[in-house]
């Protein structure tokens, strides 16, 4: 490597944090990221020039509004203002495609620089100003304020004096995170992590494996909190703690929620639960078909072995043209099994074209698992999609599912339905080991 271009590297790594992502000794290109990947430099060893960029990464979602791509947009608008106010000249904008992952990237900066250390210190004292910016917290706020209020006031929820919002029992109250009121509810009993929750027939109820304690909140105002999270289309994790006596805390990075805990015994939510569950199973009872329906393990198979079981399940299930599937985590663009679906209607036979994707995990699978459906349909002019998932899948990943089945045009197979399915087919079970 020559002299000058390490000695750049050197003092990129050593005044900015920079760290050395990818070396193509073949292309001549280096690439370095800081700040958690957000800027990146990318090192053209033979022309003895650079580019630096910031990505700004937005989440696709073809069917609603999107919140954090609102936000993203004004923020990409207002670094490219304080890039110039640095420059003098505006930064140049390119875009590369998601490639059938859930987002899209704009990268803002400048291409074929000369090495220049001073060049990078005036891109990094703009960045600076870009994240400490007043005007840009303040905009995220007042987008999430309104959308919140436009929400809620639909729900019939009253605005306090200090811009918090809570629906007419009181028993629960939204937030943007900028209003710190959680304090005022606290109290004196430690804040716990939420490790497991249950969405029964009319309550929510939680859990601790730190000290086994259980509590419960009303489902309809958790219905609520997951409405506002849908419509704002976050992809954040929703965070969950409790007191496990008066208050529940679920949090995301731009809005919160205290909803108020039921003074019911363990016992009583336990003895409520089963009751609702035992009317619902007499209600049932008269469509419940005989066939039995086995507890499977499928912690038995690799992802290759549960991709083949996926394959042979829909042999079984009557898709014709389904091909041998390749090697399992193939960069194919997201998918991984592509069938044919004859279906009999009123005007004769109809052929569909499916895309099927299937995900073995451990952990349940969340809102930032599922693929962007609306690019692998067009990309492989299929018109339906299919999700096989080993594990659980998450209220936000049902959610994301859901708002992508216009049409009909999703369906999706957790642990509890693929077991379901398969007791149809016992073959399926003992070859694999299931039991």
């Amino acid at each position: 490597m020559k002299k000058e271009i390490n000695d750049f590297i050197v003092l990129l790594e050593k005044e900015y944090g920079f760290e050395e992502f990818d070396a193509c000794e073949d292309n001549g290109e280096i690439e370095l990221h800081c700040n958690g990947g957000e800027i990146k430099v990318k090192i053209y060893v033979d022309l003895m020039v650079f580019d630096i960029y910031m990505d700004f990464c937005y989440p696709i979602d073809c069917y609603n509004g999107n919140f954090e791509n609102e936000i993203k947009e004004e923020n990409q608008i207002l670094f490219i203002q304080i890039l110039e106010k640095y420059f003098t000249i505006p930064p140049e904008e390119e875009f590369e495609s998601g490639y059938g992952c859930p987002f899209d990237v704009s990268l803002i900066g400048y291409w074929g620089n000369k090495l220049d250390i001073d060049f990078v210190e005036k891109f990094m004292e703009a960045f600076n100003e870009f994240e400490t910016s007043d005007l840009e917290i303040g905009k995220v706020f007042e987008k999430i304020y309104t959308r919140l209020y436009n929400l809620l006031v639909k729900k019939d929820y009253k605005v306090r004096k200090d811009k918090t919002f809570v629906n007419n029992e009181e028993t629960i109250i939204i937030s943007t995170t900028n209003v710190p009121i959680k304090e005022q509810f606290i109290t004196d009993d430690r804040i716990l992590n939420v490790d497991n929750t249950y969405y029964g027939v009319k309550r929510f109820l939680i859990r601790s494996e730190e000290n086994k304690m259980v509590s419960a909140a009303k489902l309809e105002d958790v219905n609520d909190f997951l409405h506002v999270y849908d419509k704002t289309n976050c992809d954040d994790k929703i965070e969950m703690s409790s007191d496990f006596k008066k208050i529940l805390y679920l949090r995301t990075k731009y809005f919160y929620a205290i909803l108020g805990l039921n003074n019911i015994s363990d016992f009583d939510f336990q003895e409520l639960e089963y009751r609702y569950l035992m009317k619902k199973f007499k209600e049932f009872r008269p469509f419940k078909i005989s066939t039995k329906i086995e507890e499977l393990d499928f912690s038995k198979l690799t992802d290759s072995l549960f991709e083949r079981l996926c394959y042979d399940l829909l042999v079984c299930m009557g898709f014709a043209e389904v091909p041998p599937i390749g090697k399992t985590n193939a960069p194919d663009g997201g998918k991984d099994i592509i069938a044919t679906e004859s279906v009999q209607t009123l005007l004769g036979e109809e052929k569909r074209r499916w895309i099927f994707q299937c995900k073995h995990s451990k952990k349940s699978l969340s809102r930032k698992d599922v693929s962007e459906i609306g690019d692998l349909l067009d990309e492989n002019n299929a018109e339906k999609y299919g999700l096989f998932c080993s594990s659980e899948l998450t209220p936000e990943a049902i959610n994301r599912l859901k708002k992508k089945s216009l049409g009909e045009k999703v369906q999706f197979w957790g642990k509890i339905e693929i077991q379901s399915k398969l007791s149809i087919f016992p073959q399926l079970i003992e070859k694999y080991d299931l039991l």
